[in-house]
């Protein structure tokens, strides 16, 4: 890049972190946003639909309680929530993947 583009970047990029500092400077409410954020990292729960005798209609209510199951933080997989609970062994540990479900191919074949 050339001086004078390097140059017209910067200045751009100066422009654009002045108008930001002056519309926040104008408008303080919004330096307080984490305020009236919403954490979605905590407060799931986990089961496997084979246990679960509630229909959808129900547990998509409020006033359902996910008792037995396994609270989960997201992000995360299904595989990783359970060995967190304990639910399934360390898959990095001995030959304890073999014991996860799904997991019964004879070793060293196609699957």
């Amino acid at each position: 890049m050339n001086l004078s583009k390097r140059r017209a970047v910067i200045l751009f990029l100066s422009a654009q972190f002045l108008l930001v500092t002056l519309l926040l400077a104008q408008n303080p409410s919004q330096t307080h946003a984490s305020e009236t954020k919403v954490a979605l990292r905590d407060g799931w729960s986990l089961q496997t639909s084979a246990k679960v005798e509630a229909k959808g209609e129900v547990i998509s209510t409020p006033q359902f309680s996910p008792r037995g199951w396994h609270e989960v933080t997201v992000p995360t997989t299904v595989v990783a929530a359970l060995v967190e609970n304990k639910t399934l062994p360390d898959p990095l540990f001995g030959m304890n993947l073999r014991d996860y479900p799904g997991v019964n191919y004879p070793i060293g074949a196609n699957f």
